[in-house]
């Protein structure tokens, strides 16, 4: 067995209650403005700014022995 796998199978059923409980309980909602569109910049902005902090808190992790 790999490492770290056991995580992943734990989070397995807590996605599928999860997916079960928002199918019964979330109730079904108009839109409140139809026209609108999504903002594929902003979309595409959130995606790359969010990878960068997440890339350079990964690796600021890997090197901070350095710093103190």
């Amino acid at each position: 067995m790999l490492i770290g796998t056991g995580y992943f199978f734990v989070n397995i059923p807590i996605v599928v209650i999860t997916v079960l409980l928002n199918l019964f309980f979330l109730q079904d909602f108009d839109p409140m403005n139809p026209e609108s569109r999504l903002d594929w910049i902003g979309t595409l902005l959130l995606a790359l700014g969010s990878t960068g902090l997440i890339y350079g808190l990964m690796k600021g992790s890997d090197n901070a022995s350095h710093f103190f």
